[in-house]
């Protein structure tokens, strides 16, 4: 009777365990049905519970414990993760907005350097991709702080580290992307002023061709005006010439009209002189005259006389000479 109570006693309290260990596994996993032997994975029977030596009632609680606080760390880690993932999407947000600033204001500075191709504007480049790599640097150590703070709040654990690993991984990519662009920069700005001296040497050569070509035209057209020039003067000492001539063939004509006038005074005066001759003399030389030609005409009947083998006097030899000149 004793051992059957004994026995009876012991499987009521290994059954008051087993329902208390039941109650502590629904409580923490409410999906508990049962326990599961770990060789079969079967449900345990009341067959075959763990003994009293195996199963204590401090171990549930450790386990349930632990269960309960493996639960909480799951929890605020991934309250830390979807925190660290946040902080990364801003952080990538911060930083494309600043390389897209970059990009902008370093087109900005392939627009100047195309436009003037000139060492200051390279030297003004230059000042600006040293000014965006302070920003960019001023940046980097606002979110080092940043990090910094919130790594000193936060608690240090296995994700903290994949993050500052994964922070200074975009820092090392964004710093390796931000010199393979200057250096591509760089190359494309050389290159830039390469085309712009080419350019401005080809420009050179043609405006010389054209200054050279404009040159042969100009003395082309300075010979023919030169040769149009010398035509012109020439006609014009021509004309001056015809001119002199013509003034003095004027004058010329002048000068005889005049002499003209005075040989038409002279035998004016002449006619007005004769008539205030004598006329005694007159009517002897007249006399004269006609008795010699009388006296020729009886003589010599049927002959000619010339007019120079008549005789002649004084006084009508000179009248001979006026009517001769005459």
């Amino acid at each position: 009777m004793d051992n059957t109570y004994n026995n009876n006693g012991n499987n009521d309290s290994s059954m008051s365990r087993t329902s208390s260990k039941h109650d502590i596994e629904k409580l923490i996993n409410p999906s508990f049905e049962g326990e599961v032997d770990h060789r079969t994975h079967e449900p345990i029977t009341d067959d075959t519970e763990i003994s009293d030596d195996q199963m204590d009632t401090g171990k549930i609680k450790s386990m349930a414990s632990n269960r309960e606080a493996a639960r909480r760390s799951r929890k605020r880690k991934q309250a830390h993760l979807a925190a660290l993932e946040e902080h990364v999407e801003q952080l990538r947000r911060q930083t494309s907005s600043t390389v897209e600033t970059l990009r902008a204001k370093i087109k900005v500075a392939e627009d100047l350097v195309a436009s003037h191709s000139s060492s200051s504007s390279l030297l003004g480049f230059e000042q600006q991709v040293e000014q965006l790599r302070g920003e960019y640097e001023a940046l980097r150590a606002k979110n080092i702080i940043n990090h910094n703070d919130k790594k000193e709040a936060e608690p240090c654990n296995d994700s903290s580290m994949n993050r500052t690993s994964s922070e200074h991984d975009i820092e090392k990519l964004i710093n390796q992307t931000v010199e393979a662009m200057n250096i591509r920069k760089i190359r494309r700005v050389v290159l830039i002023n390469r085309e712009s001296a080419r350019r401005s040497r080809m420009r050179k050569q043609a405006y010389l061709t054209s200054l050279r070509q404009q040159e042969e035209q100009l003395r082309r057209e300075a010979l023919s005006t030169l040769e149009t020039l010398r035509a012109k003067v020439k006609e014009a000492e021509d004309l001056a010439t015809w001119h002199s001539l013509r003034s003095t063939v004027s004058n010329f004509v002048h000068n005889n009209n005049g002499f003209e006038q005075q040989v038409e005074q002279l035998r004016e005066d002449y006619e007005a002189l004769r008539a205030k001759v004598n006329p005694t003399e007159d009517m002897d030389a007249s006399g004269s005259l006609t008795s010699r030609i009388s006296y020729n005409l009886d003589n010599n009947t049927g002959s000619w006389v010339p007019w120079s083998t008549c005789s002649w006097s004084a006084r009508d030899r000179s009248n001979k000479d006026d009517l001769d000149s005459f």
